[in-house]
């Protein structure tokens, strides 16, 4: 579980940023949760804004819904259920902003991220299947080497969004907006597109 010590300095510092507790100029400085344990942690709804360091950190089964995350940083970061028997157990950033984050490399097995702002957002090698991306907005999004196979992008929108190199085996775009989308060199083996809108993409192999 959650190492009590990361837990609770990292609920302290989103609660000074919304009181006003911090300086004018200390509310520019990010949050460094690297490394941190926070397994099944209950961050819900907390303001880190500032580019928080979540780098390989540990997030499985943790809730982070609601939370502005904006430019945060989970490179290496393992968001993967906590307990596989149990799908109460995924890791959620449902309704979070994410806008600028960065998931090269992390593990998403599983993951929520659905109803999200997840505009710019980088994948870069990223360990994805079974990943909800319903209902996002991932205007601009890469995903280059990455899998999201078995995942789900329904109702998202994907307006200039990239994969390059991608796995994205029966993965679901119904009904998602991929205007001016670009798929190159991806695996799109079954993956299904029913009403989905694709003015001035593209799909080079």
């Amino acid at each position: 579980m959650a190492d009590p010590k990361a837990l609770e300095r990292a609920r302290s510092w989103a609660a000074m940023r919304d009181s006003g507790g911090w300086p004018a100029e200390s509310k520019k400085r990010s949050m460094s949760l690297q490394r941190a344990d926070l397994s099944g942690a209950d961050l819900t709804r907390l303001d880190f804004n500032a580019g928080a360091d979540f780098r390989e950190a540990i997030l499985n089964g943790a809730d982070l819904s609601g939370s502005n995350l904006t430019a945060a940083d989970f490179t290496g970061a393992l968001c993967a259920q906590l307990n596989p028997e149990d799908v109460e157990t995924y890791t959620s950033f449902r309704d979070a902003v994410l806008d600028r984050a960065n998931f090269s490399h992390a593990t998403l097995t599983g993951t929520l991220l659905s109803s999200s702002s997840l505009v710019d957002a980088t994948f870069y090698s990223t360990n994805g299947m079974w990943v909800s991306f319903i209902n996002s907005d991932l205007t601009r999004a890469t995903f280059t080497q990455s899998t999201m196979a078995w995942s789900t992008f329904r109702d998202a929108k994907l307006c200039d969004a990239r994969f390059v190199n991608a796995d994205l085996f029966r993965t679901r775009f119904d009904g998602a907006d991929l205007t001016g989308v670009t798929f190159l060199k991806c695996n799109l083996a079954e993956a299904t597109f029913k009403g989905a809108r694709m003015p001035d993409g593209s799909i080079h192999e």
